[in-house]
């Protein structure tokens, strides 16, 4: 279920890193968040918890106060987090809770798809501007521009007057 998401929200992080020149931007933060909320759902916990960390010390750098939503968002996964690591060490007599993100303040499996087709979208935006940029480098314009197109444009077309 969670073959492909892994490997695109890494490119898409690897991308956002090389458009901004750094890790800290909030773009960057919620890719680390998603990072972390895959690694959750897989039981990688430890993953979790160093994507997720760092997603917060970029909001809070970002944002500069805890009372930011970004900020209560990423404190409300690693909260979920917590929670996560404490019932896999603690045998339950219950059964398993199926979806511990069906607790206050958690996402569910819907929120997070959608989260996750958000950040697909944006990956597909930003190798879209990466490609535009490369090609802007290799040829010194953009990809279609002809040499002299500007000075192509006709004097007069049917039915328009020059003033």
């Amino acid at each position: 279920m969670y073959g492909l998401q892994q490997p695109l929200l890494q490119k898409c992080l690897d991308i956002q890193v090389k458009i901004y020149g750094t890790h800290e931007h909030v773009d960057v933060a919620m890719t680390l968040n998603s990072l972390g909320l895959l690694a959750m759902e897989q039981g990688k916990y430890d993953d979790a918890q160093k994507y997720l960390d760092e997603s917060h010390a970029i909001y809070i750098n970002a944002h500069g106060s805890e009372n930011h939503p970004d900020i209560e968002q990423v404190q409300g996964d690693l909260m979920e987090l917590k929670l996560r690591i404490e019932q896999s060490l603690v045998p339950s007599t219950h059964g398993n809770i199926s979806n511990v993100a069906d607790m206050e303040g958690g996402r569910n499996e819907t929120e997070l798809k959608v989260e996750q087709v958000d950040q697909v979208e944006q990956l597909e935006q930003l190798e879209k501007v990466e490609k535009l940029e490369n090609e802007r480098e290799n040829t010194g314009r953009f990809a279609g521009a002809d040499a002299g197109s500007q000075n192509n444009v006709p004097a007069k077309k049917k039915g328009f007057k020059w003033n």
